[in-house]
């Protein structure tokens, strides 16, 4: 029988991934910021944990935030890009369209198309 010890102050892979992902702007960044020095090995793993790819998974996180920002604020889109590691206002507008069909100012206006955990 192999016992492994698991030391409580260590994070379960998901709280490793929830608490690096932001600072991550690649899957390659965010499996090296997780301590794994093989990203085909933590997309295994990832995959394991949260039933989709780790690049699907943070482009659908992003998405989210991009629609938070557009809906609960009046940030600018220079600073909605900025604060979300887009490039440019422009790069922000062609996530936009690509993501959601939309863009920026249209996803502002529009309250129906929330993902489904938004809504009321």
């Amino acid at each position: 029988m192999y016992i492994v010890k698991y030391k409580s102050d260590e994070l379960s892979f998901a709280e490793l991934v929830l608490k690096n992902y932001r600072s991550s702007k690649t899957v390659d960044d965010l499996s090296v910021r997780c301590g794994y020095r093989s990203t085909k090995t933590f997309t295994r793993h990832f995959q394991k944990n949260f039933d989709m790819s780790p690049k699907q998974w943070m482009m659908e996180m992003k998405e989210n935030e991009v629609r938070y920002y557009l809906k609960n604020t009046n940030y600018s889109l220079t600073k909605i890009a900025a604060l979300l590691g887009f490039a440019n206002v422009s790069h922000l507008w062609n996530f936009c369209i690509k993501m959601t069909g939309m863009p920026p100012n249209k996803i502002r206006e529009n309250k129906v198309n929330q993902p489904a955990e938004e809504k009321t």
